[in-house]
């Protein structure tokens, strides 16, 4: 299990990265290989959810160079220009997670 650590104190809602502006997690926004994004349970991360959950990430690509701030961390994608604006786009390491179920609403999974 490559995902064996708990990340204590940390609760999360997986977010759909959807065309339509509609994020909730179902059938007709997601594909294998769908990308998500996180929040917290009832709206963005506060600071202190956003610094506990990066401590959990960590590195994702085994380079140290390119951690930032005090957790230590790295942002796991890759960013492309197109000459008018930047893009975040995943990398060869990403940060993968795996999330346990606490709560369930239509369309959402609180984690």
């Amino acid at each position: 299990d490559y995902f064996a650590d708990r990340c204590e104190g940390v609760t999360v809602k997986v977010l759909a990265d959807s065309a339509d502006g509609d994020d909730s997690w179902t059938a007709a926004n997601v594909r294998p290989g769908s990308l998500g994004y996180l929040s917290g349970p009832s709206g963005d991360l506060t600071a202190a959810e956003a610094k506990l959950l990066k401590r959990c990430l960590g590195d994702s690509d085994g380079n140290l160079d390119n951690n930032v701030e005090v957790t230590d961390w790295d942002y796991g994608v890759v960013v492309e220009n197109d000459g008018v604006s930047s893009h975040n786009m995943i990398g060869a390491f990403p940060h993968a997670i795996k999330v346990v179920p606490v709560e369930s609403t239509p369309g959402y999974n609180i984690h």
